[in-house]
């Protein structure tokens, strides 16, 4: 449901998000890998995730033993894959009007996608110290 029109710019940043823009279901994935881990950890699994699973269609059709080997490295890795699939498929079923209606996803998630998938900046700054940076810096662009 990417807001027609809407290009984030490209910040000093270099959030996860903006290089996984516009994919939408993509940048909900990457968000769920980066609860409770690295950016490093999820950039070394995103390359063998994106090639298996490329859009949500895929994923819903995967084998989950196979789904948990590639995101082993995250940790919560049993946790991980049953959120992913299950957001997934309501992802792909429901009539949905804003992404925390999805299963495992939580207020991180949401913001990544309001600001980054339909434009909505909010004055609210984001309580996580990243995505408030982008914030702020889109803000100030203002």
């Amino acid at each position: 449901m990417i807001k027609q029109g809407w290009v984030p710019p490209v910040s000093p940043y270099f959030l996860l998000q903006e290089s996984l823009w516009p994919n939408e279901w993509m940048i909900l994935v990457g968000c769920m890998f980066l609860n409770c881990t690295t950016r490093k950890q999820v950039v070394n699994v995103l390359p063998e995730f994106t090639k298996k699973w490329p859009t949500p269609q895929s994923l819903v059709l995967c084998d989950r033993n196979e789904l948990v080997e590639v995101i082993r490295s995250l940790g919560f890795y049993h946790r991980r894959a049953d959120n992913i699939i299950k957001m997934t498929a309501k992802y792909l079923t429901t009539s949905w009007k804003h992404v925390s209606e999805l299963p495992g996803i939580g207020a991180y998630a949401a913001r990544s996608w309001e600001i980054f998938c339909i434009g909505e900046i909010g004055d609210d700054a984001p309580k996580d110290h990243a995505l408030k940076e982008y914030h702020d810096w889109l803000k100030g662009m203002q």
